[in-house]
């Protein structure tokens, strides 16, 4: 699976890639984003980084899910981005994809 994607001319992520790829518990990632959101002095800017969303279960109920586009895992905007340790893996991944949509352009 795939860490990003890309959207509207944006490379995304969701909670749900993120939790699945790093084998994280997907309320713990949704947890961490959380506490980055409040954590950040700049509400607005934490908001467009990780943009809320649901997600339709194998029950068929809905879930809360973050969209995150490059500023939510980037770490530009919000300063105490969401675990850390999964930041360069992201970023990589972004990185191709934007090379590849700048040389689609």
């Amino acid at each position: 699976m795939e860490l990003t994607f890309i959207q509207k001319d944006q490379v995304l992520t969701t909670s749900l890639k993120v939790a699945e790829v790093f084998k994280k518990r997907h309320d713990t990632v949704l947890r961490a984003i959380e506490n980055a959101i409040a954590s950040v002095r700049n509400f607005a800017a934490a908001e467009k980084a990780f943009i809320k969303s649901t997600y339709i279960d194998s029950q068929g109920k809905n879930r809360p899910m973050y969209y995150l586009n490059r500023d939510g895992f980037n770490g530009n905007k919000s300063r105490e981005v969401f675990l850390r340790n999964l930041r360069t893996p992201i970023l990589t991944d972004a990185k191709l994809k934007l090379r590849k949509l700048s040389h689609c352009a």
